[in-house]
């Protein structure tokens, strides 16, 4: 959660470097809003049910996440971001849906300082598996450690909180002032 909201914040500083206002937030259009609250609800709820529906909850949310995605992709505001998120949301929806979970590295448990012993099925956890060598597309599950934050995190999670960020920032920075400009690095 700490890194999707460093995500968030990058995005507004982003956007409001590049000639962008809080402002502009405000006439952000967002379309089939009633697909990402769905994906919320269910991520809020799934730790609530029995244990062998907690991963089909979490495969709905993903995927209602990546539908919300696919109706904002022409979003003027936006382009290129819900692209992401999708991308991000349908790698995770795959490995979940492969394994019934979200399988997880013992060893990157313990790169991000926490117990390479931890039960990744309890507690907020409640949609995790444990990586195994019989892990079903092993290298989407989360095997990236982020020890600053004390996480582990996908591929998947990666491109969603870059495509996080690029919304939030082409959002600051209007409809009317066009894509943000890139920076050249060394330049």
């Amino acid at each position: 959660m700490t890194i999707l909201v460093l995500a968030i914040a990058l995005g507004v500083v982003v956007g409001v470097a590049a000639g962008g206002d809080l402002t502009n937030l405000s006439t952000y259009r967002v379309r089939a809003w009633p697909l990402i609250l769905a994906a919320v609800l269910l991520e809020m709820t799934a730790g609530g049910l029995p244990a062998g529906w907690r991963w089909v909850a979490a495969v709905a949310a993903a995927t209602a996440a990546a539908a919300w995605c696919g109706a904002n992709t022409e979003t003027a505001a936006a382009p290129a971001g819900p692209e992401l998120i999708g991308v991000g949301a349908a790698l995770n929806t795959a490995v979940m849906a492969a394994n019934r979970g979200m399988p997880v590295s013992l060893p990157a448990l313990s790169h991000a300082g926490l117990p390479a012993t931890l039960d990744v099925t309890r507690g907020h956890l409640y949609k995790h598996v444990p990586m195994t060598g019989h892990t079903a597309l092993a290298f989407l599950g989360d095997a990236i450690p982020v020890a600053p934050f004390t996480a582990v995190i996908s591929l998947g999670d990666v491109i969603m909180l870059v495509g996080v960020a690029v919304v939030v920032a082409r959002a600051v920075r209007g409809a009317d002032h066009g894509a943000l400009p890139l920076v050249a690095v060394g330049a």
